[in-house]
Protein backbone atom coordinates (compact mmCIF):
# COMPACT_ATOMS: atom_id res chain seq x y z
CA UNK A 1 0.00 0.00 0.00
CA UNK A 2 0.95 3.14 -0.95
CA UNK A 3 1.59 5.33 2.39
CA UNK A 4 2.37 8.77 0.85
CA UNK A 5 0.38 11.25 -0.84
CA UNK A 6 2.34 13.77 -3.35
CA UNK A 7 1.58 17.31 -1.65
CA UNK A 8 1.27 18.51 -5.65
CA UNK A 9 -1.53 15.51 -6.32
CA UNK A 10 -3.70 17.60 -8.25
CA UNK A 11 -7.06 16.75 -10.69
CA UNK A 12 -5.31 18.17 -14.37
CA UNK A 13 -2.61 15.73 -13.56
CA UNK A 14 -4.95 12.65 -12.48
CA UNK A 15 -6.83 13.16 -15.61
CA UNK A 16 -3.81 12.96 -17.97
CA UNK A 17 -2.67 9.47 -15.80
CA UNK A 18 -6.44 8.49 -17.21
CA UNK A 19 -6.44 9.91 -20.59
CA UNK A 20 -8.90 12.08 -20.15
CA UNK A 21 -9.42 15.76 -19.98
CA UNK A 22 -9.11 17.50 -16.42
CA UNK A 23 -12.82 18.92 -17.64
CA UNK A 24 -14.27 15.39 -18.43
CA UNK A 25 -12.74 13.59 -15.12
CA UNK A 26 -14.88 16.75 -12.84
CA UNK A 27 -17.85 16.06 -15.02
CA UNK A 28 -17.73 12.03 -14.41
CA UNK A 29 -16.91 12.76 -10.36
CA UNK A 30 -20.30 15.18 -10.05
CA UNK A 31 -21.98 12.70 -12.17
CA UNK A 32 -20.82 10.18 -9.22
CA UNK A 33 -21.87 12.95 -6.70
CA UNK A 34 -18.20 13.66 -5.28
CA UNK A 35 -15.37 15.76 -6.12
CA UNK A 36 -12.09 15.57 -6.67
CA UNK A 37 -11.26 17.21 -3.17
CA UNK A 38 -13.49 14.72 -1.46
CA UNK A 39 -12.07 11.71 -2.53
CA UNK A 40 -8.40 13.08 -2.48
CA UNK A 41 -9.54 14.07 1.34
CA UNK A 42 -11.10 10.74 1.83
CA UNK A 43 -7.62 8.39 0.61
CA UNK A 44 -5.75 10.84 2.99
CA UNK A 45 -8.10 9.97 5.74
CA UNK A 46 -7.81 6.13 5.30
CA UNK A 47 -3.85 6.70 5.30
CA UNK A 48 -4.16 8.32 7.98
CA UNK A 49 -6.48 6.19 10.23
CA UNK A 50 -4.01 3.10 9.00
CA UNK A 51 -1.13 4.62 9.86
CA UNK A 52 -1.98 5.92 13.23
CA UNK A 53 -3.54 2.57 14.31
CA UNK A 54 -0.39 0.70 12.92
CA UNK A 55 2.85 2.69 12.94
CA UNK A 56 4.66 4.40 15.84
CA UNK A 57 4.93 7.24 13.51
CA UNK A 58 4.91 11.04 14.59
CA UNK A 59 1.34 12.99 13.49
CA UNK A 60 4.55 14.98 12.10
CA UNK A 61 5.65 12.53 10.17
CA UNK A 62 2.52 11.15 8.83
CA UNK A 63 1.16 15.02 8.15
CA UNK A 64 4.38 14.94 6.14
CA UNK A 65 3.20 11.58 4.53
CA UNK A 66 -0.17 13.03 3.23
CA UNK A 67 1.36 16.44 1.39
CA UNK A 68 0.87 18.58 4.49
CA UNK A 69 3.32 21.17 4.47
CA UNK A 70 2.44 22.19 8.36
CA UNK A 71 1.30 19.48 11.11
CA UNK A 72 -1.44 21.84 11.73
CA UNK A 73 -3.19 21.99 8.59
CA UNK A 74 -3.28 18.27 8.95
CA UNK A 75 -4.56 18.37 12.32
CA UNK A 76 -7.42 20.31 11.35
CA UNK A 77 -8.39 18.56 8.38
CA UNK A 78 -8.37 15.39 10.37
CA UNK A 79 -10.52 16.68 13.30
CA UNK A 80 -12.98 17.95 10.53
CA UNK A 81 -12.94 14.23 8.57
CA UNK A 82 -13.48 12.90 12.27
CA UNK A 83 -14.12 14.95 14.85
CA UNK A 84 -10.75 14.08 16.63
CA UNK A 85 -7.62 14.92 16.85
CA UNK A 86 -5.02 12.54 15.07
CA UNK A 87 -3.64 12.26 19.26
CA UNK A 88 -7.17 11.06 20.58
CA UNK A 89 -7.66 8.70 17.67
CA UNK A 90 -4.34 7.22 18.31
CA UNK A 91 -5.17 6.81 21.70
CA UNK A 92 -8.76 4.83 20.97
CA UNK A 93 -9.46 4.12 17.89
CA UNK A 94 -12.36 2.87 16.43
CA UNK A 95 -12.69 -1.64 16.55
CA UNK A 96 -11.38 -2.52 13.17
CA UNK A 97 -13.29 -5.49 11.41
Amino acid sequence: MKTTVDKGVLATDVAAALNTSARTLQRRLEENGTTFRQLRDQARFELATDMLATTNASVSEISRRLGYEEASSFTLAFKRWSGRTPSQYRSSPPARN
